[in-house]
């Protein structure tokens, strides 16, 4: 796993792996609650998942940023290439 983090409430734990599997685990239930990987068409050189788990930001080989919804993978917000110049 990597960047295991509480939630901002300090209820459960979320981390997530190399290929992008997310987990969620309930801190007074004991048990896993959220297991899902997000697909992407492109692989992720750097990502970070939200503090809740809900979202993941994932920065291409080209430098291009998404936000994903971990929920359903879809593409929330995309930025256009870093440093990309006029």
């Amino acid at each position: 796993a990597l960047h295991a983090q509480f939630t901002p409430d300090s209820s459960a734990i979320v981390f997530r792996d190399m290929n992008q599997h997310i987990e969620r685990w309930s801190i007074k239930e004991r048990a896993r609650t959220v297991s899902r990987t997000v697909s992407r068409r492109t692989q992720c050189r750097q990502a970070l998942l939200s503090p809740d788990g809900a979202k993941l930001a994932c920065v291409s080989g080209t430098g291009e940023v998404e936000l994903i919804d971990t929920s359903d993978g879809t593409v929330v917000w995309k930025s256009e290439t870093l440093g990309k110049r006029p």
